[in-house]
């Protein structure tokens, strides 16, 4: 049975049996057992709230005994420990199932770790290319340029010349912070 250790220590044995797909049917309103669901998948990588909700019911009884409650187990789920929790879920959840589907599932797994770590990795290299320091400083530049002209039309305002354009009212200021909405 899969296993993780939380971020505060303590150890879990993940198991997924129809009884964890009736309680996610009935608490989460998620179908465990619809494996054809794009969305479903999606949102077991993707969305860590349902994970951490599914984990508990997987690990709920086992709670129980630790007077551990739903917000407990929770907190103890953040960054590597909840890597590891997901890929003991989704262990568990893999071997579920029988063979053919098993199989299916896990040669889909295997394709979106490739996918993610990959994305991962052109994100990261994205980030830290010239191309994005040349656009924030582009950013940056106009940003700048914003402010400046705001406190420019202020002054003129505030030492009593007439200035067409007025004091920037709040509603002025870009909610996104993009200067180019001037």
């Amino acid at each position: 049975m899969p296993r993780f250790t939380d971020a505060d220590g303590r150890d879990w044995l993940v198991q997924f049996t129809t009884v964890e797909a009736k309680r996610a049917r009935e608490e989460l309103d998620v179908d465990l057992l619809d494996v054809g669901s794009e969305q479903l998948f999606d949102r077991l990588i993707n969305d860590d709230c349902l994970i951490v909700d599914v984990l508990h019911l997987c690990c709920r009884q086992q709670c129980e005994q630790q007077n551990v409650d739903a917000v407990g187990f929770a907190r103890g789920l953040r960054g590597d420990t909840l890597d590891a929790a997901t890929e003991a879920f989704l262990e568990a959840y893999v071997s579920f199932f029988r063979k053919h589907r098993r199989a299916v599932l896990a040669a889909a797994l295997a394709k979106t770790d490739t996918f993610l770590q990959r994305n991962a990795e052109q994100a990261v290299r994205t980030i830290n290319s010239d191309k994005m320091d040349r656009l924030l400083n582009a950013k940056l530049a106009e940003m700048d340029r914003f402010f400046e002209n705001s406190l420019q039309r202020a002054e003129a305002h505030n030492s009593g010349s007439s200035s067409p354009n007025g004091p920037p009212s709040l509603e002025s200021v870009p909610t996104n912070a993009s200067p180019s909405a001037s």
